[in-house]
């Protein structure tokens, strides 16, 4: 389930993962930049807490408290969305 750009959640039997996927470019051996993705994945129990822990890691970007009221925003409505996007 994608949440946003670069973030989204993934499921199994027993764990909700949040996970953070990039394009990033880093420079070989032989001077030339290559691409690649960079995931990092973050393990829960439910889905609320993956929620929260995506909140909390969106809104450690801000610069100010106007971005972070903005970005709450844009969360709530995203929430909302999933909400009536369920079966």
């Amino acid at each position: 389930m994608k949440l946003s750009e670069n973030w989204g959640l993934e499921f199994d039997t027993y764990n909700v993962t949040l996970v953070c996927a990039e394009v990033k470019k880093k420079t070989g051996k032989d001077g030339e930049e290559k691409e690649y993705e960079s995931r990092e994945c973050f393990y829960f129990g439910t889905i609320e807490q993956a929620l929260k822990s995506y909140v909390r890691k969106t809104l450690i970007e801000s610069k100010d408290i106007q971005e972070v009221l903005r970005k709450i925003s844009e969360l709530d409505e995203k929430i909302e969305q999933l909400k009536l996007e369920k079966p």
